[in-house]
């Protein structure tokens, strides 16, 4: 039981919460945070561990490039996790909606992508990478430039819909849109 137990700590892949960063000073200082608020960091070996959390490397992986075991590893990340600076991707699925993400372009920005990730992680259940994929591919046209349209893009954008635009309003026009033009 352990032995499994130890397996799956051992596949868990660390990164940076979205939005969170290591701005690293000099070899022996570093900033862990956002815009807002950040950890100076003093440890030398700490800077370089901090910097392999790539999201791509597993525990197993950062484990063995340090010279340290899982348990160990995971004790000096945990008060990052607790502080909500680190978070640990788990499954296979999720590291394939991460890379279909950004292999795709699904997003037009890298904050897109984030937010994008993180949202999608959270309806793990009721989302596959299919209708991931169908979503980034369904075209909508917002009509309009008002608060409401702009809102209404973000939401639909991230959310997955990547195609969707804003068409100016027709304010200009003398035509007026029925039910048969949409």
């Amino acid at each position: 039981m352990t032995i499994s137990y130890k397996n799956k700590l051992a596949e868990l892949v660390p990164s940076f919460v979205s939005g969170i960063y290591l701005t690293v000073i000099s070899d022996s200082k570093a900033f862990l945070g956002n815009i807002y608020s950040s950890l100076e960091i003093f440890d030398q070996n700490l800077i370089l561990l901090l910097k392999t959390l790539d999201g791509v490397n597993t525990l197993a992986d950062i484990a063995q490039g340090c010279n340290l075991s899982v348990e160990h590893l995971l004790q000096i990340l945990e008060p990052y996790e607790k502080k909500k600076l680190i978070v640990f991707q788990t499954t296979p699925q999720d590291l394939a909606i991460a890379e279909l993400i950004k292999s795709e372009n699904l997003m037009q920005s890298e904050l897109g992508e984030k937010i994008l990730t993180k949202r999608i992680f959270g309806e793990l259940d009721s989302v596959t990478l299919d209708r991931l994929y169908a979503r980034s591919t369904f075209q909508i046209m917002i009509f309009g430039k008002n608060r409401l349209a702009l809102n209404l893009l973000g939401l639909l954008q991230s959310i997955g819909f990547s195609r969707s635009i804003i068409i100016g309003s027709f304010a200009n026009s003398n035509k007026t849109i029925s039910n048969s033009d949409i």
